[in-house]
């Protein structure tokens, strides 16, 4: 997963510092040690206060290193050995781990540290406390859940389109349709809510369902390949998605045209956006947009208003076989909030409407359940 970012500017965002490229060298002697020249996946996770962009700095270097080496970063199905490299922090030091595991699932771990840099006061003034809302949990995969109103919600599944209602004991069911597309759905199945007063659409590979109103909710379903709605409101955009895979082809109605992406964030009233592009060091084919850099980000980037601030909420690196969560960062890329974490990987992220919430879908790794989420930020001064 690579991002970059249409019309944004570049920022002030922290690169790595420089003795983090000692890190780097140091740390890939210890894996080809182990590795040899044998191709190698990699999979980074922060779970230190350190910026996006040094990050993607020091996982750049580490990656160079290991070419340089010899032993190729490949994907996991192509690596003889997974290595998972986990940055953390105490009081004094930068951690910086390196499991290397076989095909025997065998892990060396190798540990190194650096000396942490002091944040500066403008980065710690400003600290939003993320917080997560339970929505519903069940069995069948949830692919998005929109509030309608305080009191409505409506939630979308791999079968059917359910409305709730607010109760004092919590959210309880009002009615339910079936989904009944017209052609076999992938197995990495998404889906899209697009809800108004008088009714929704709900956007499905190849598919769109729609219901002209929410009581009685009567859905149809017809074979469509119209783009799916990012933004609603003035100035909507829409995206087209490939209904064979599990991403956005790039083209941008109305907009440019963009590399293939997972997901988008837009700030403000500017529509400055950021992409989760599908191919690391893949820019945008023509128009405005400028790459951003690799960053340690899942494929899932939400934009999310809070305190006066337009956000991007992003998961970790992903590993559909661990527990996720979220962080804040703002629009320079720095972590602007602790972590809010899931009891399983996140496998969905939508924006409200108004962008002053994010739905987070995780999968409950204990139970087999998924949850849906509702995100908000409270500010700290």
């Amino acid at each position: 997963m690579f991002l970059f970012a249409a019309m944004l500017p570049a920022g002030s965002a922290q690169q790595a510092p420089p003795e983090w490229a000692g890190v780097a060298q140091q740390l890939t002697r210890r894996v080809v040690g182990i590795t040899g020249q044998s191709p190698v996946s990699l999979t980074f996770e922060n779970l230190a206060r350190v910026s996006p962009q040094a990050l993607a700095d020091f996982s750049n270097a580490l990656m160079e290193q290991l070419r340089l080496a010899g032993a190729r970063p490949s994907t996991r199905a192509g690596a003889a050995y997974d290595v998972r490299v986990t940055i953390s922090e105490n009081a004094r030091e930068t951690v910086f781990a390196a499991e290397t595991a076989d095909a025997k699932g065998e892990v060396q771990v190798a540990l190194l540290t650096a000396p942490r840099k002091p944040v500066s006061n403008s980065a710690a003034t400003t600290v939003l406390l993320l917080q997560k809302a339970l929505l519903v949990r069940q069995e069948l995969p949830v692919l998005d859940a929109q509030m309608l109103n305080p009191q409505t919600l409506v939630v979308l599944d791999q079968d059917r389109i359910t409305t709730y209602g607010r109760q004092p004991s919590g959210w309880e069911s009002i009615a339910s349709a079936e989904v009944t597309p017209h052609h076999s759905m992938p197995r990495d199945l998404r889906g899209r809510l697009a809800i108004r007063p008088d009714g929704l659409e709900a956007y499905l590979p190849g598919t769109v369902c729609s219901s002209a109103s929410l009581a009685p909710l009567t859905v149809t379903c017809r074979d469509s390949d119209d783009p799916w709605a990012l933004t609603s409101g003035s100035g909507a955009v829409s995206a087209f998605y490939n209904a064979a895979r599990n991403f956005f082809t790039g083209v941008l109605v109305p907009g440019e045209r963009v590399a293939p992406f997972y997901s988008a964030a837009v700030f403000g009233e500017r529509s400055q956006w950021v992409f989760a592009a599908v191919k690391r060091g893949e820019c945008p084919a023509e128009g405005s947009s400028s790459c951003a850099g690799a960053h340690p980000w899942g494929s899932g980037i939400q934009a999310l208003r809070a305190c006066g601030a337009d956000l991007i909420l992003a998961g970790g690196a992903e590993d559909y076989g661990r527990p996720d969560a979220l962080r804040a960062y703002s629009e320079a890329r720095e972590p602007v909030s602790d972590p809010v974490e899931f009891s399983g990987p996140v496998v969905e992220l939508w924006s409200a409407p108004d962008r002053n919430s994010v739905t987070a879908v995780a999968r409950n790794l204990q139970t087999g359940n998924y949850e849906a989420y509702s995100i908000t930020a409270a500010c700290h001064e």
